[in-house]
């Protein structure tokens, strides 16, 4: 009896052991380099630094950008309260501090209006709890309530006020029983859903249909029913929609909380970030990482709007725990640009980690963070590689969370040779990219000379083709060919050039057109997302022609938001395709910039306002601006037709329009204005070069239903935030409407011109 006794107690012990050694066995094996790893380290205090720094002290809310304006997405709150638990296990605040932080979020949540414990995306930062007419997407929604499950297990004090936001969240209207599909979002003010499905696994929706399932509001079985459809790049099948759906963010944010790396999905992921880490080679870019940011010029690229030449660092840091050697080899090159400087903010400096993006050609950096978004999932990366899985870990703990884990077993069933494959590529040397005799190859032209002759009166746009006829330009890195404009017939300053591949399309907006013959080289690095509306099925317009052997067409598009006038005549040469070699290419790259200015008619005239040519249009959470064409004092005016709301809150809307000028000591800005309506804001705003903005806010005149002039000189046009304090050449006119009073109004804009010292002719300044 002793014997088996003692028999029972050694099997027991072997089996103990045994489970030990298991569970001691790391989630993430650190293979970088104890120099690299200490380099992460750093650069993660970093990033949660800036991550940090950015929050409202009014409701505890983080910022959206380094701007502060008044609202944030539910994404941001998400990440940030995960942000909140990684870095007290990393040693970067102290833990009672973390808790008051989340426990503060936590209570500015609990007074917020809902519907079925859902809010819309976009959130008052400063403390107004009521909903304001939006929409609530759950691509959006989904890290929101990942944040309360990790805040819930990261502080057990705060359990209770997490559950009771958990709880109340119905996941059962997302899904659609009759179509076995989730609704993709809705209205929390009209309480309608949305028309639109969350039916990609590719994309930044799938944690909530994970939440769906895991909840039991769902079948476990609709998951199998996500599409899966591929694009293949360099040999690899990528899971749509990759490089036009916002890039590597879309596929690797949800893996941030879920742990996909033996997962088909993973799998993706990890194809996708080698095969921009191929483009890159091909195209011979020093760094790697496509996705959604804020490009150097200010502007957001969002689904279907990447550019070849804008990096950004996040996109690297959602695949450091598939190639960690590679991310931090791409870290440093991205170093070179100046993307880790320090950043100068209220007349201090710190070191906030990675700047947004960087312009690879013009080596022009980001001079902005998305302090919550872009930050976040780059500091949550670093979290997940150094802390052996923290936040799958804690995510995993919640019963909800272990739940969908079972019903999804087989989607989460491991894949050990997966694993094997990324190592392999990791500890793989890239071999030198050799072009043969393609040094010296002469140009490569394809028609030598056409006419575009365009009218886009009735806003339809339009399109002059020429067929490539499978050409084979694999050894070409840039487009060449003569432009002029007819200044008799008027002509645009911009138009887009889409080309066609054998499987890819990709975009490049032309700037710079003049009345005089000019060559233009275009680095096809350059080209980017076609920036088409919501369609899967133009998923392969995501801008990175990864396969130039057997190209289709190349097209020249003119449509009202890309051209700077409605009507023209385009004269077009020597059209084909260049190699440059390094030193030509850079040369050429960082000349792009250097255009000429936009055409200024009849001696002074911007616009006449004919068409809408070039004009955008947005406006803020819960403001609304209808935008039209009406008679005016002299032919056209810009009519905007806004309503700010009557609730107190800071809301805006505007119009813009990209014009390059380059402003001489002394000028002015006159336009005629007729306005009724509530009391508020007119600003003028000139956006240049380097993403300063520069204005002038004055009240909206009282004009009694008359004409008035205003003159703007250069001595009113001061300095407001962004950038750098020098204002000599401007790329962007921006006329906003900010709410004073709020309300209702109406304002039309007529004539819009632009003096120099040679035909200044200033009368009465506005005040």
């Amino acid at each position: 009896m002793r014997n088996k006794t003692a028999l029972l107690l050694a099997l027991l012990l072997m089996i103990s052991n045994a489970a030990n050694c298991l569970s001691a066995q790391p989630r993430v094996e650190i293979t970088t380099t104890e120099e690299d790893t200490k380099y992460l380290w750093a650069l993660a205090k970093d990033t949660w630094t800036n991550i940090n720094f950015y929050v409202a002290p009014e409701t505890g809310f983080p910022y959206d950008t380094d701007q502060k304006a008044d609202f944030t997405n539910t994404t941001n709150i998400g990440l940030y309260l995960t942000s909140l638990a990684a870095a007290t296990e990393m040693g970067f605040i102290p833990r009672e501090e973390a808790a008051k932080k989340a426990d503060k979020i936590l209570d500015s949540l609990a007074k917020l209006e809902h519907w079925n414990g859902f809010f819309n995306n976009w959130i008052n930062v400063k403390g107004i709890t009521k909903a304001t007419e939006g929409i609530n997407a759950v691509s959006d929604f989904n890290k929101l309530p990942a944040g309360l499950i990790i805040t819930r297990q990261q502080f057990p004090e705060l359990r209770d006020k997490c559950a009771a936001l958990l709880d109340r969240m119905n996941w059962s209207i997302f899904y659609n029983p009759n179509a076995k599909k989730f609704y993709g979002g809705y209205d929390v003010v009209k309480k309608q859903m949305s028309t639109w499905n969350m039916d990609l696994l590719a994309a930044d929706t799938r944690l909530a249909s994970f939440l769906v399932i895991a909840t039991g509001a769902a079948p476990a079985e609709v998951w199998n029913s996500l599409r899966r459809d591929t694009e293949e790049h360099y040999g690899l099948k990528i899971i749509v929609p990759s490089w036009y759906g916002g890039g590597i963010f879309m596929q690797g944010i949800c893996g941030l909380f879920l742990d996909e790396r033996e997962t088909i999905m993973g799998k993706s992921m990890a194809d996708f970030a080698y095969a921009q880490m191929l483009y890159a080679r091909e195209v011979e870019s020093p760094v790697w990482g496509w996705s959604s940011s804020t490009s150097p010029s200010g502007d957001y690229l969002g689904w279907g709007g990447l550019r070849g030449n804008v990096v950004t660092p996040h996109a690297s840091a959602l695949a450091i725990t598939y190639y960690p050697n590679k991310v931090v080899e791409n870290f440093k090159n991205l170093e070179k640009y100046g993307l880790r400087s320090e950043f100068e903010t209220s007349g201090k400096r710190y070191a906030f980690g990675f700047r947004d993006a960087v312009d690879i050609d013009s080596r022009e950096v980001a001079n902005a963070y998305l302090t919550a978004l872009d930050q976040g999932m780059l500091f949550l990366s670093l979290a997940n590689y150094l802390k052996d899985g923290l936040v799958w870990k804690t995510f995993e703990k919640d019963p909800i969370v272990r739940r969908g884990k079972e019903l999804l077993k087989d989607y989460f069933s491991p894949h050990p040779e997966y694993r094997e494959i990324y190592n392999k590529r990791d500890t793989t040397p890239f071999e030198p990219l050799r072009r043969g005799e393609s040094i010296n190859l002469a140009p490569l032209i394809v028609e030598d000379y056409f006419v575009i002759d365009y009218d886009l009166g009735s806003a339809k746009p339009v399109s002059f083709s020429k067929d490539l006829n499978s050409t084979d330009i694999s050894r070409y890195n840039a487009l060449s060919f003569n432009v002029m404009g007819d200044k008799d017939s008027r002509y645009t300053h911009s138009f887009r050039i889409e080309m066609e591949g054998k499987s890819n399309g990709a975009v490049y907006k032309l700037r710079g057109v003049t009345d005089k013959w000019q060559k233009l080289i275009i680095p096809l690095r350059e080209f980017g997302g076609a920036n088409m509306s919501h369609n899967p099925t133009y998923s392969y317009w995501g801008g990175f022609i990864t396969d130039r052997t057997k190209m289709k067409k190349i097209s020249f598009d003119f449509e009202l938001s890309q051209v700077s006038e409605g009507k023209g005549k385009i004269y077009i040469g020597d059209l084909g395709f260049e190699h440059l070699d390094n030193i030509a290419f850079q040369q050429t790259a960082l000349s792009l910039n250097n255009f000429a200015d936009s055409p200024v008619w009849n001696g002074d005239t911007l616009d006449d306002f004919g068409t809408k040519a070039g004009w955008s249009q947005g406006q803020s959470q819960g403001a609304f601006l209808n935008f039209n064409l009406v008679p005016g004092k002299e032919g056209n005016a810009m009519e905007l037709d806004y309503n700010l709301g009557s609730d107190g809150q800071t809301r805006w809307v505007v119009v813009e329009k990209d014009m390059y000028l380059t402003l001489p000591g002394k000028y002015a800005f006159k336009f005629f204005v007729k306005s009724e309506g509530d009391t508020n804001v007119l600003e003028f705003k000139l956006i240049d070069t380097n993403s300063s903005t520069f204005g002038k806010k004055l009240p909206i005149p009282s004009t009694n239903g008359e004409w008035k002039e205003i003159t703007l000189e250069s001595s009113d046009i001061s300095y407001l935030w962004g950038g750098d304090r020098k204002l000599d050449r401007i790329r962007r006119i921006s006329i906003a409407i900010s709410a004073k009073s709020g309300g209702k109004g109406k304002i039309l804009i007529n004539k819009l011109r632009f003096l120099k010292p040679s035909i200044l002719a200033f009368g009465t300044k506005t005040p």
